[in-house]
């Protein structure tokens, strides 16, 4: 058995607990960047018997050890209640949901070695584990499907590897099910999840190979589950975001063929797909989908969630071939919220919705930094403005919402669903039911399925309700902040605002046989319409806030309407730094500048990686800027994030186009920086301060509501003085 190293005993301190927010303040961070943090008089805590600690330092702080040793060695760190930790001052990923599986190669150094963890949850438990190999697959966290009896398609299976060796691996492969499959860069000492193929076996049983110059290096069982095409079951697919290996759950109709509808059902914190498809009794007349927000809390149905969400939304609708007009929305707790969310960003994509026990968003139930009126925290109020649900309320008023809630909910308050009730008073379609007596979850109906959402007038609704013909859509009201995410409603797309961020609205009205589109807006600068709505051909007319206009015709019966002359698409200037995670996202680091400079791009992308597959169950290819330069083909159709110093050379180069808001004369501690070049979204992280660049190393990236505008400049100061820190906060769509 391998030896171990618990952590037992060590020194703990209390520490300020953020909202959610990309401009934390954190002094204990600020200290260890500046070499100047001092534990000597934090408390002294130990462990229980059972090698746990608890206390008031663990419902929001830090807790440091220090583990000596004879010889540089890796070991494996393994531990549960943290968010991340900081070996020998580089900064790994951590694991606060204690789930138990995150074990990371980490290598020792002889003599002392400092561990500082970041917890928050009450609890904290961790350890150092011997290796016995450095090369290995890692126990627990696999991503699989069924086995649908009768199909013949292989199938992707997704482990992780573990690389406790001090060099990249990219000469590994995987063998299972007579299928082999080249497992993508492991980087050294880290853990990557990798996706490999198998072929159907009658028994679901395989052996799982890890291959490296020909030889078997590691091995582990794998049993999938057999299910009849009937049954609910999981489905995996290759994700376009950035390459893992994802799957979504499906509840089968209890009939064959197409033209069915499809249900889409999003779960609550903590809960899986898969238990969130066998809460539903299966229905005779659709399909049951539920993607996984990429893990069981992951992003609160926004930014990579609500991606998720979309993904499986067309895979599911393609493999099932289901009716385009039955598209339907529902979900549960924070599943509630994404149904909120993604009801009121796509109003044109779902016939009706039905948030259940769900929360409105971060500003009412979820931590949601409230910023001041100033110039920077205006531009991060609009960086966060797609999470502000109540803002765009009059995109539901064109189809059912049916909202219900339990009385006495002890975890989402009752005061949610009313108020949003109050909200939406004189929306003509609203149903509501509030469970009298009831909690967050019950199920009080014989019928099979848990009745907090599968609830039979819920599906009553839908099944009265469509998604209308664009063409039969004479009237509707649009609202959006961010046209990266959303910004177009039937035959109506937002292309360029006049103050990027800020809220867009049109009302839009087409008058078919006259042949004429009449346009109340606010903060937009040029949108499309689809002239095909109108009755007959030839000259049409467009009036837009009482004002006839000019077109420019664009082919396919669309035109453009320009209210801003010369105006170029928000959606190629102004995106927000997060809409970087996807289209095949890739991490490119430096091999220029200082060792120190290499050292910390290496790092800072290793841990951008290691969080993104915690949170995200993701699995990102990270490559050097020399690679990127000589291997361009590979990677043009990716969206890029560079780490290092201004300028990154050489693959900077190859995005010319781009020109930075920033003054590089300036000496700034880290700037987040996002361009749109040709189509494609380019990312950097990096500094004018040699030295600096450390202090970006916890800008939260993954953290869903923390959202960043696409250009932030952060000094030293940050972490101590919040906002009064920010140097630039702005969009690349701002006029």
């Amino acid at each position: 058995m391998a030896a171990e190293i618990p952590f037992l005993s060590g020194k703990a301190t209390s520490a300020r607990r953020n909202a959610r927010t990309p401009v934390r303040i954190d002094p204990i961070e600020a200290s260890l960047y500046e070499g100047t943090l001092d534990t000597s008089k934090w408390n002294d805590v130990t462990a229980n018997k059972d090698g746990a600690f608890s206390g008031r330092e663990f419902g929001s702080g830090y807790v440091y050890f220090e583990v000596d040793s004879k010889e540089d060695k890796p070991m494996f760190l393994e531990t549960k209640g943290n968010s991340m930790v900081y070996v020998n001052n580089e900064p790994r990923a951590g694991d606060p949901y204690s789930w138990g599986y995150l074990s990371l190669p980490v290598q020792l150094k002889k003599g002392k070695n400092t561990f500082l963890f970041s917890v928050g949850r009450g609890s904290f438990s961790g350890k150092l584990v011997d290796v016995a190999k450095t090369i290995t697959f890692t126990p627990g966290d696999q991503t699989t499907p069924d086995l649908i009896k009768g199909e013949k398609e292989k199938v992707w299976v997704a482990f992780i590897v573990r690389n406790a060796t001090t060099g990249d691996l990219d000469d590994l492969s995987i063998d299972a099910g007579g299928v082999t499959t080249k497992v993508p860069r492991v980087l050294a000492t880290s853990i990557r999840k990798v996706g490999f193929e198998v072929k159907p076996y009658a028994d679901g049983k395989y052996t799982v190979n890890l291959r490296r110059g020909g030889k078997t290096i590691d091995s582990m069982p794998l049993t999938l589950r057999l299910r009849d095409k009937h049954q609910s079951h999981k489905r995996t697919f290759v994700s376009s975001i950035d390459g893992s290996i994802q799957y979504y759950a499906v509840q089968p109709s209890t009939q064959d063929g197409a033209g069915q509808a499809l249900f889409l059902s999003l779960h609550g914190a903590s809960v899986e797909a898969m238990g969130q498809a066998d809460a539903y009794e299966p229905k005779s007349w659709g399909y049951i989908v539920c993607p996984t927000n990429r893990r069981p809390y992951g992003f609160d149905w926004e930014e990579m969630g609500r991606l998720d969400a979309l993904e499986v939304l067309e895979l599911a609708k393609k493999r099932y071939q289901t009716d385009p007009a039955q598209t339907y929305l529902t979900g549960h707790s924070m599943g509630g919220h994404g149904t909120y969310q993604l009801g009121v960003l796509y109003p044109d994509k779902f016939a009706a919705i039905a948030p259940c026990s769900g929360w409105v968003s971060f500003l009412s139930y979820g931590g949601a930094s409230v910023y001041p009126d100033t110039p920077v925290g205006n531009v991060l109020r609009r960086a966060m403005a797609t999470s502000d649900t109540l803002s765009m309320k009059s995109n539901y008023y064109n189809k059912p919402i049916f909202i219900m809630h339990g009385e006495v909910d002890d975890n989402v308050p009752v005061t949610e669903a009313r108020n949003m009730r109050k909200e939406l008073a004189d929306h003509p379609m609203l149903y509501w039911h509030e469970e009298k007596g009831q909690s967050h979850w019950y199920d009080t109906d014989p019928e099979p399925g848990a009745n907090c959402e599968d609830y039979a007038p819920i599906f009553d609704m839908f099944a009265r309700a469509r998604i209308p013909d664009t063409k039969s859509v004479r009237d509707f009201t649009f609202k959006t902040p961010n046209l990266a995410v959303s910004n177009s409603c039937y035959w109506l797309r937002i292309m360029a605002q006049d103050e990027a961020g800020s809220l867009s609205e049109v009302h839009a009205t087409s008058y078919p046989g006259l042949r004429k589109f009449v346009i109340e807006s606010k903060h937009v600068a040029a949108f499309e319409l689809d002239s095909n709505v109108l009755y007959g051909k030839g000259a049409y007319t467009v009036e837009v806030n009482g004002k006839a206009v000019t077109t420019k015709e664009l082919g396919n019966g669309w035109c453009r309407v320009e209210l801003t002359p010369g105006v170029t698409n928000d959606q190629t200037i102004c995106t927000g730094f997060k809409s970087v995670y996807k289209n095949h996202v890739t991490f490119v680091v430096t091999t220029s500048g200082s060792a120190a400079d290499m050292e910390w791009s290496r790092n800072k992308a290793r841990f951008d990686a290691e969080q993104l597959q915690y949170i995200g169950n993701g699995s990102v290819d990270v490559i050097t800027d020399k690679e990127l330069v000589t291997n361009k083909a590979a990677y043009d159709h990716r969206n890029l994030i560079f780490y290092g110093n201004h300028p990154i050379k050489p693959g900077w180069d190859l995005f010319g186009k781009a020109v930075s808001k920033v003054d590089l004369r300036t000496r700034s501690a880290v700037i987040y920086e996002v361009f749109v070049v040709d189509g494609r979204t380019i990312a950097s992280i990096y500094s004018t301060d040699p030295g600096a660049l450390r202090y970006g190393d916890r800008v939260p990236l993954f953290s869903s509501g923390a959202s960043l505008p696409d250009v932030l400049v952060l000094n030293k100061s940050y972490l101590s003085k919040g906002l009064e820190g920010v140097e630039l906060a702005d969009f690349r769509g701002t006029r």
